[in-house]
């Protein structure tokens, strides 16, 4: 452990923080110097996850006032998923197999069978995938950009397919931190995100990072 280190900090701004050590991951955040860094050794997570610490949830939510939640410590990706990582499901047959698809499907108050919610989620040839591909995959060049045109219902069941879950809304905020105090870093974030761009670019394009280290959890616009 490192003890009495002294850096720059106070919440007068954000830092961005590199910790390395042999036999470790090396850990990229933004914090403002204080606080408890873990790092974990190499291989012991599974590939492009990281670790976010629990806790005590509180924070200032759109239409939800000022929820609290207790935490254990979780798992997140790092980055969004790509459409290259998606296409691993479209070519699994994920969008036939109602193994992946738990959640009942919900339109206008009726609940739809899987085949009619099956021949909602087609790309722009009619295809199985997201609406924005065309001929069952992704446009060329666009492997590493996270994917687009999904649906809750869709991104739930690769989740399952992943063996994965998606995050609650407790989970991406106490990952993203943003919005809360202390302290608010979403000044700091967004503008290294990909935010008011032409449209998307690869995961981990740009520079703007969480205090757990994610990257991308800034949506683009």
């Amino acid at each position: 452990p490192l003890e009495d280190v002294r850096v720059p900090g106070g919440y007068g701004g954000m830092l961005r923080i590199r910790l390395e050590l042999d036999g470790y991951q090396t850990l990229n955040v933004a914090g403002t110097g204080g606080g408890d860094y873990r790092l974990e050794a190499v291989d012991s997570l599974p590939q492009g996850m990281l670790r976010v610490q629990g806790g005590e949830f509180q924070g200032l939510l759109p239409e939800l006032g000022l929820p609290t939640a207790e935490l254990s410590d979780y798992l997140i990706d790092a980055t969004e998923l790509t459409n290259q990582k998606y296409k691993q499901f479209v070519d699994a047959d994920g969008y036939g197999n109602p193994e992946y698809w738990k959640q009942p499907f919900m339109q206008d108050g009726r609940e739809l069978s899987f085949k009619e919610a099956m021949d909602l989620f087609k790309d722009q040839t009619g295809r199985a995938g997201p609406s924005s591909w065309e001929f069952g995959t992704y446009p060329d060049g666009m492997a590493s950009h996270p994917v687009g045109g999904v649906s809750w219902y869709e991104a739930a069941a690769y989740a399952r397919f992943a063996g994965k879950q998606l995050p609650t809304l407790f989970h991406w905020y106490r990952a993203a931190f943003i919005g809360v105090w202390p302290p608010i870093v979403s000044e700091y974030i967004i503008p290294g995100s990909n935010f008011g761009g032409e449209g998307t670019a690869p995961v981990g394009t740009f520079d703007g990072i969480s205090p757990a280290g994610a990257v991308g959890l800034e949506r683009e616009r």
